[in-house]
């Protein structure tokens, strides 16, 4: 299902380009009603009402990361509101949903046969444990 909903905002904003543009993430985020902003004083993004409040990131990746995480709390969940014994479930699909719509599966499915974590991670410009972490959903990822 997740893998579905990351695939289907794919195919609706055509984004031509790896890693996935930062500004292409944040233009879906509006485009689904909802304002961004800094702020220096947090350490991890919120949704308040419409409004997606953003820390500083230390790392692009970091931040790609973080976008396509909220992004998919909105695709997924939309404004429905969520209760304290769903919260991980929440987390846990809109995690998934930044992994799958960062590395597409019709392309990251064909790299991890050629490509190592590594250049995985400068490819789909993501950091390496998310990387590790898109290969296990392919349960390609083996423990060494």
């Amino acid at each position: 299902m997740t893998q579905k909903h990351a695939v289907k905002t794919l195919n609706r904003y055509p984004i031509l380009s790896l890693p996935i543009p930062i500004h292409s993430i944040e233009e879906i985020i509006a485009d689904n009603g909802y304002s961004l902003s800094c702020c220096d004083g947090i350490h991890k993004p919120c949704i308040y009402q419409y409004e997606l409040i953003l820390p500083k990131f230390k790392t692009t990746s970091d931040c790609r990361y973080a976008l396509a995480h909220e992004l998919g709390h909105i695709s997924v969940h939309g404004r429905e509101k969520s209760t304290i014994d769903t919260i991980s479930k929440h987390e846990a699909i809109a995690d998934a949903f930044a992994l799958y719509f960062t590395m597409p599966p019709y392309l990251f499915e064909k790299d991890i046969k050629r490509m190592n974590e590594w250049d995985l991670a400068e490819k789909y410009g993501m950091p390496v444990e998310q990387v590790i972490n898109r290969m296990k959903l392919c349960g390609h990822y083996q423990y060494q």
